[in-house]
């Protein structure tokens, strides 16, 4: 194995960890968007909501 194979390989390693750091972040942010739409909100109204819940989520994950 050579530097650029371990460096693509721990490169890999770290994006799966994020992938798996957010997926239950952005599924929660995805059940919000249709409970949302399914009280009676636009599909738009639920998509700006929810992302920005999840743009703050992020937000406050870096301080």
């Amino acid at each position: 194995m050579n530097e650029f194979d371990s460096i693509r390989d721990g490169l890999a390693a770290a994006m799966m960890e994020v992938e798996h750091n957010l997926m239950p972040m952005i599924d929660a942010m995805h059940r919000m968007r249709c409970e949302l739409v399914s009280r009676g909100w636009s599909v738009d109204g639920a998509e700006r909501a929810a992302t920005a819940w999840f743009s703050t989520l992020m937000a406050v994950g870096r301080q």
